[in-house]
């Protein structure tokens, strides 16, 4: 049976965060004003107890094509440990759980080394890969520990980086079962700004030949 609008209950949407914190004291204004206001979410982080900062641009070398030649998130950075009583401050009152973890580059380094050469793709260190997938994961499973302890489920989930400032509002108005991911702000090569979302790009399970948006 359909809910009419007037006794339709408003969504729940969380917001997980994960990853190194770097900038979060500067982005958590902007975070707060356009991504959880505008949905009145609630926050989950999952990242590494110590982090590093934001030194030098991110914008590497490239070629005569426009090709990365070097990646300047290929290297490692030094990391410091990162201040609670900060993260509290700046994710409060709408931070629900959280979780700092030990887990040092060095163990995503092993990891990486296990399944690529220096031949990197993009430059870029697959250590960096192996510890966003496992944040991310992190998250995730502390989204759903809480989904399960109070009795409830969330209707959209936005997921982010701390690290990442916001200049307009982000609303989730994803569709159930599906899975939007934006372009991004500024231009292309080409000088077309992006609006958005980012064309559709499919995984394929080399075993079976299926392709999975």
């Amino acid at each position: 049976m359909r809910r009419s609008a007037t006794t339709a209950q408003p969504r729940k949407v969380a917001v997980l965060l994960y990853g190194m914190l770097r900038t979060f004291e500067v982005t958590a204004g902007s975070f707060h004003r356009h991504v959880v206001a505008p949905n009145n979410a609630d926050v989950f982080y999952f990242g590494p107890a110590r982090s590093d900062v934001p030194t030098k641009l991110h914008s590497g070398r490239l070629d005569y094509f426009g090709n990365l030649k070097k990646n300047p998130k290929g290297s490692v950075d030094p990391v410091s440990l990162v201040n609670r009583e900060s993260f509290l401050k700046a994710y409060s009152p709408t931070i629900r759980d959280y979780h700092f973890h030990d887990l040092d580059s060095a163990e995503f380094l092993r990891q990486g080394a296990i399944v690529a050469s220096r031949e990197w793709i993009f430059g870029l260190n697959p250590a960096r890969i192996f510890s966003m997938v496992f944040n991310i994961e992190g998250a995730v499973n502390l989204l759903q520990e809480y989904e399960g302890t109070q009795g409830m489920s969330y209707d959209a989930v936005v997921i982010t980086r701390p690290d990442i400032g916001f200049f307009s509002p982000i609303q989730a108005r994803a569709k159930p079962g599906f899975l939007h991911i934006p372009s991004g702000e500024g231009f292309d090569h080409w000088g077309r700004k992006h609006t958005g979302n980012a064309r559709v790009l499919y995984y394929k399970n080399v075993e079976t030949g299926d392709f999975v948006e």
